[in-house]
């Protein structure tokens, strides 16, 4: 899909919003948008490109939307640290394998004659490279959390503590990371 980049936006009739953040495109912003084979033209303001799963329909977006979603979960542990990265490893996990399944019945709704066919064999590496990717991910072990200190539940400020949990979150990150890049389709 070919992503149009407008550099002035002109009067037009409709109001033009992005697909992200919902803000109107203003006369002469500059914007981005892409017309899907089906459905209306999608714009992008100048902070929010078009993601890869914008670009890519059917499940192999799913995937990609997938994997921009625990990306989107780092970088909100990483500002605050309150996301649960367990729980969306998890979370990404089962999707992948749902997606893997859903690969393998379409392979199965194929008639007989081309189930041996290039597409088919394409349909059978997306579902193994995600069910590969979801055992990646089910098997990321994440660093345990520094615990409080006595100084830390008394009240005062321990610069250590802080070191420590700085530490923790880029541990986090880095084992996240590793997992989230091991999707190759």
């Amino acid at each position: 899909m070919r992503v149009y980049f407008i550099k002035k936006a002109r009067q037009g009739m409709k109001l033009r919003k992005c697909v992200r953040c919902s803000e109107e495109i203003k006369i002469g912003e500059p914007y981005r948008f892409i017309t899907p084979r089906f459905g209306g033209k999608r714009c992008f303001c100048q902070k929010h490109p078009p993601r890869q799963s914008d670009l890519t329909g059917g499940k192999l977006g799913e995937l990609y939307g997938i994997q921009e979603g625990l990306e989107d979960d780092l970088v909100s542990f990483q500002r605050d640290g309150e996301v649960d990265m367990e729980a969306s490893l998890s979370e990404a996990a089962d999707e992948a394998d749902r997606i893997a399944d859903e690969y393998e019945g379409s392979i199965q709704n194929m008639p007989d004659s081309l189930q041996q066919s290039p597409v088919a064999e394409e349909c059978q590496e997306r579902a193994e490279a995600s069910r590969e990717w979801a055992e990646e991910l089910r098997g990321v072990t994440l660093p345990e959390e520094p615990g409080e200190t006595e100084a830390e539940s008394e009240g005062e400020e321990d610069e250590e503590e802080d070191e420590a949990m700085d530490t923790w979150r880029d541990e986090v990150v880095g084992e996240v990371e590793t997992a989230v890049s091991a999707l190759q389709i």
